[in-house]
């Protein structure tokens, strides 16, 4: 939530930065339900799409602060 925080605060994308703030509230709380159900390959599913999310604001972080 940190690494989501930094990217709202380098401003590249609003878009994108809320795009990337839906896919990984999504796929946290799939993670979470799948965890609490023992649903294995849908909690790594849900893992995975968090962890794009969170590569994705990286990305957008450092467009912000370069100003691409």
């Amino acid at each position: 939530m940190l690494l989501m925080y930094i990217s709202l605060l380098a401003n590249a994308s609003t878009t994108s930065h809320m795009v990337f703030t839906i896919m990984f509230t999504a796929g946290r709380v799939f993670h979470t339900f799948s965890y609490e159900l023992k649903l294995q390959p849908h909690r790594a599913i849900g893992w995975f799409a968090a962890f794009v999310a969170m590569i994705g604001f990286g990305v957008i972080a450092i467009m912000g602060v370069m100003k691409i």
